[in-house]
């Protein structure tokens, strides 16, 4: 049995983890290829376990599981063209996430345009003109060290995840 714990700062909607960050720490702490499905808003500043059983893990509270995962292969994958930077650069800016009163979470980990440099990854996705669907990681910025002068621990280090999810997943088609 494992223990896995997400620290406030690596937040998503208000009260839970980040989505994208807390299944990259479950993929991981298992150390395979996985699929995880939230089940719950992963709770903040909580330990859960983690642990094995027919086949899949499973994260859980003591009262409620939270997700699950099961292994996963990347045979099917079809990853689209990525944009081009300009594109990219165009998307960010015309994205309503952006601004903090528009953006359903601004403080996410993420995609929180209320995170200060340094703070969070600070990713605004958005369309294409002339599109209708989200560029996937539609988004060119600088990047920041987010970590500078902390010590890598379980509580500050962000994880890498790959993910074909839309960001932010609230309200968008």
């Amino acid at each position: 049995m494992t223990t896995l714990h997400v620290a406030s700062r690596f937040c998503g909607p208000p009260g839970s983890a980040n989505g994208g960050y807390i299944c990259g720490l479950v993929a991981d702490a298992i150390g395979q290829l996985v699929t995880v499905r939230l089940l719950k808003p992963p709770p903040l500043d909580t330990d859960m376990t983690l642990h094995a059983d027919d086949g899949a893990w499973h994260i859980e509270l003591p009262v409620q599981r939270i997700a699950e995962a099961r292994l996963a292969t990347l045979d099917d994958l079809s990853v689209p063209p990525a944009p081009s930077f300009d594109v990219a650069v165009d998307a960010s800016r015309v994205a309503s996430w952006s601004d903090p009163a528009r953006h359903p979470c601004p403080g996410c980990f993420v995609c929180g345009p209320a995170r200060s440099l340094g703070d969070g990854l600070r990713l605004f996705t958005g369309p294409e003109r002339g599109q209708r669907r989200d560029l996937l990681l539609g988004h060119a910025g600088r990047r920041s060290p987010m970590s500078a002068g902390q010590p890598k621990s379980r509580h500050n280090e962000p994880r890498t995840t790959h993910s074909l999810a839309r960001d932010p997943p609230i309200g968008r088609v």
